[in-house]
């Protein structure tokens, strides 16, 4: 027979089980949406022929973050590719990537260059908090040449890999982050990709190890171990 003193325990103990039971309810529902929002915003899941992507979930357990990746047809038969990083590893920063993914792909579709993507962004984002300081590498390519048209705002530079096994750093066209200032002065490069040569890019993510300059990852990058 329980006496006060175990029914006092016992209601103790449920409580303390009920609201840890909710937090995780609550933890659990918020990566769901999380998930499905970043799904809905990171990039399309069609992508042209000799295209690849894979993404690595950021932070658990909202498995969201400020990376993104976009690749938009144009109407001429070229095709944009973009890649960028916002600040952040959160669902705020998820939000800010999505709304930078989106006004990259209207600008493109709008035939505006590279850089004139990227000129045209630093004012858009300087009227979207958190969205400062995004990296974002945005080319242009013509499937029927290879002739890529590139511009940086400061995001780790593209590697090509040759047909032969050399390696190629995309770093011309750099210029500074988002929304830093206002006549940053982007400006585009080109480079055209030999046949069957495969393009790599990527976020700081891939590279970054604690304690090494990002510098040493890429060049990590280049040697095959990253």
């Amino acid at each position: 027979m329980l006496t006060a003193e175990d029914r006092t325990l016992l209601s103790l103990v449920c409580g303390y089980l009920g609201q840890a039971l909710h937090r995780a309810y609550q933890t659990d529902q918020q990566r769901e949406t999380a998930l499905a929002l970043q799904r809905a915003i990171l990039g399309p899941a069609r992508l042209p022929a000799g295209f690849a992507v894979r993404y690595e979930p950021a932070t658990r357990p909202l498995e969201v973050g400020g990376d993104w990746y976009d690749i938009v047809e144009l109407p001429d038969g070229r095709i944009g590719i973009m890649v960028g990083d916002c600040v952040g590893h959160d669902l705020g920063a998820a939000t800010v990537m999505g709304q930078l993914r989106s006004a990259c792909r209207a600008l493109l579709l709008q035939d505006a260059s590279a850089s004139q993507a990227l000129t045209a962004m630093d004012r858009f984002a300087s009227f979207v908090p958190g969205a400062e300081c995004a990296t974002v590498f945005c080319g242009i390519l013509d499937p029927a040449t290879g002739s890529l048209r590139y511009s940086s705002a400061a995001h780790p530079p593209g590697i090509v890999v040759r047909p032969d096994g050399n390696v190629v750093l995309l770093d011309g066209a750099r210029s500074l982050p988002l929304a830093i200032r206002q006549d940053a002065g982007r400006t585009d490069a080109d480079y055209v990709l030999p046949p069957r040569s495969t393009l790599l890019l990527y976020t700081d993510g891939l590279v970054e190890r604690r304690g090494q300059p990002l510098t040493e990852g890429i060049a990590a990058g280049r040697g095959g171990r990253a």
